[in-house]
């Protein structure tokens, strides 16, 4: 178990109106209900880009806390990272570094929130985002983490366009796909489902929200 040495941050700082607490709760029933007892990295990814997505990541990640999970929010959008941003942290280091340092320890890097709430944010920008994460570096790190906690969320880039998060889907147990009203394509929900569908990732639903 690591001892985390950073200060503890304030409360999220989001409202309601970004996203109901409760009907977090019912997601998180929801996605409970759907996983395997050992599954323990969550995927939370959209077909193409939705503003709201890591309000909507942060506040699954919250609700699993009621549950008494030490839980892990992975910023791996690198190409935009945001969820730093969101809970007011220091973002000069963070997954990043932890991918591309032979001789750095995560728990010098990940950022203690309210308790049981561990962030990860990107750190800096990383010119070939597609590159980084298609190495084995990804792999060996989640599995290191996957022994520190009990719940590990990837904030991912969208699945279409850019191949960052189709990487990333392959690494993970479950998908959770976000479909935003009146931004979403049908078309684009039905290609990324399909995509989601193919191999072993493990596509577990979608999230209609406005």
């Amino acid at each position: 178990m690591f001892k985390w040495t950073r200060k503890q941050q304030p409360i999220l700082p989001l409202t309601e109106d970004d996203f109901d607490n409760e009907e977090a709760r019912i997601i998180r029933t929801n996605i409970t209900s759907s996983m395997k007892k050992e599954a323990k990295i969550i995927m939370v990814t959209s077909p193409t880009n939705v503003d709201k997505l890591p309000v909507f990541t942060s506040r699954i990640a919250s609700a699993f806390l009621e549950q008494e999970k030490r839980v892990l929010l992975v910023d791996a959008h690198i190409r935009k990272p945001t969820i730093h941003s969101l809970f007011e942290m220091d973002n000069s280091y963070g997954l990043t570094d932890l991918l591309t340092c032979e001789n750095l320890s995560y728990a010098d890097i990940i950022q203690s929130h309210v308790s049981g709430l561990y962030i990860l944010p990107v750190g800096p920008v990383h010119p070939y985002p597609s590159k980084l994460l298609a190495t084995d570096k990804v792999d060996k790190l989640l599995a290191n983490l996957w022994k520190e906690f009990d719940l590990i969320i990837l904030h991912s880039p969208a699945l279409l366009g850019l191949s960052d998060g189709q990487m990333l889907s392959n690494k993970c147990d479950v998908v959770l796909l976000v479909i935003q009203e009146n931004n979403t394509k049908k078309s684009e929900v039905v290609k990324s489902i399909e995509l989601l569908k193919r191999g072993y990732k493990k596509f577990i639903g979608s999230i209609y929200i406005k």
